[in-house]
């Protein structure tokens, strides 16, 4: 017979009185109000309203709607019924304004670390919202877990972006059961939010397509074959704080070996900005991931977390000069009139370089300004041309280069 550790049982005990204490606020309410609450979250409807029959080909998004419970001709009227959204939005309000802390065998995590939403208010947490986590990745009818899933706001967006089911793991028992509140306010279903230790072997409850767990790693780490073998398809993961080249070995190896398509495709700071503290974003596939690259460049949102913007109108160019490509010195070296003059110069140059004239030929290097102000002109001249034409400079530039075993010097020469 297994006996519970003593700590556990304490954990367990406190998360009961604090369920106990909810569930006495919830209480208060008229007997009216209770069913209605309670036919919510038995069948994951918004309180106060019914989610309307699930038909074939119905939006992926999870809401349920926002049809009144009550009949024409019963006695309850929508004030009534806005009354009681709004008594249960307080409720939801008080539970997650109780200062809990979730002692696990393996951190802590408060129940104020995740930006979370009542509807369409968000409530700020220590964990800004993620809008841009998601963007290009292939969710939409894809069975997902969610690990470590706190009070389930990713599990939410999971579902909102088109799962057909999310599976919610979180060790507290009292994080798991406000979640389940919260996802029944916000009229979203199908998303289970179960209470289990990720780090115990059998703990999922089905395989999924697609695994996620954001911040999670400690939990997983000691059992990140089994979730390797229960997933599918696709495993994202957030890493804890990164300070140097160890996150290489601790997050990536251990998956590569069973996912060996993967990419970090994100450095996000961790809590307040002016920590200095990042986190990474990694993504693992059983597959390649070229389309994820198109279709996440296509889908991230300006002003979301994860991206660095670099103003080039502030770099110091020499490479100009140094090649002799422009007469004159331009107030704006990455002007678009600059911009042109340099192609020009650069095709002329590859031209007579090919017609075997005794010029130098340019540094083929695959990095610094040389490179960066090929792709720049080859761009520009592509969006002049509306098309991509074989004269093109940056792709003479790849070309030469490959021919040269500059770039690529691993591809076959037959391949070249």
């Amino acid at each position: 017979m297994n006996r519970v550790p003593t700590a556990a049982r304490q954990v367990a005990k406190q998360a009961r009185k604090r369920v106990k204490r909810v569930r006495k606020r919830l209480r208060a309410h008229s007997r009216r109000g209770r069913k209605l609450i309670g036919r919510s979250l038995l069948h994951g409807e918004a309180p106060g309203k019914a989610a309307p029959p699930r038909q074939a080909g119905g939006s992926p998004s999870g809401a349920t709607g926002f049809a009144p419970l009550v009949q024409a001709g019963a006695h309850a009227t929508d004030s009534q019924l806005r009354d009681l959204q709004h008594a249960v939005e307080r409720v939801l309000e008080g539970a997650l304004s109780e200062h809990v802390l979730s002692e696990s065998p393996h951190q802590s995590t408060g129940n104020a670390y995740q930006t979370i939403r009542l509807g369409e208010q968000p409530r700020v947490g220590f964990r800004l919202a993620r809008p841009n986590l998601l963007a290009g990745f292939a969710i939409e009818n894809r069975s997902v877990c969610d690990l470590g899933a706190n009070l389930g706001e990713i599990s939410r967006d999971l579902r909102r972006a088109g799962a057909s089911h999310v599976d919610a793991y979180e060790y507290d028992p009292f994080f798991t059961q406000v979640a389940r509140y919260v996802t029944a306010y916000n009229g979203l279903t199908d998303i289970a939010h179960l209470r289990a230790d990720v780090s115990e072997h059998g703990f999922m409850r089905r395989p999924y397509d697609v695994c996620v767990g954001l911040s999670a790693f400690s939990f997983m780490r000691k059992n990140i074959e089994y979730i390797c073998d229960q997933t599918a398809e696709l495993m994202v993961i957030e890493t804890h704080e990164v300070r140097d080249e160890a996150w290489l070995a601790l997050y990536v190896r251990p998956i590569a070996r069973r996912f060996p398509h993967w990419c970090c495709f994100g450095s996000v700071v961790h809590g307040d900005t002016a920590s200095g503290k990042r986190r990474l974003w990694l993504a693992f596939s059983r597959t390649d991931l070229g389309g994820f690259y198109q279709s996440r460049s296509q889908s991230l949102l300006p002003d979301g977390e994860g991206l660095v913007e670099v103003d080039l109108t502030r770099s110091a160019l020499s490479y100009l000069d140094q090649a002799g490509l422009i007469a004159q010195q331009q107030d704006d070296p990455l002007s678009k009139e600059s911009v042109r003059i340099y192609w020009e110069r650069l095709e002329e140059h590859e031209r007579r370089f090919a017609a075997g004239e005794r010029v130098a030929p340019l540094s083929l290097s695959m990095s610094g300004e040389a490179y960066w102000l090929a792709l720049l002109c080859g761009i520009e001249q592509f969006a002049a041309a509306g098309s991509l034409e074989d004269s093109n400079v940056y792709l003479t530039w790849m070309r030469r280069g490959i021919e040269a075993g500059v770039i690529d010097p691993g591809l076959p020469r037959d391949a070249r």
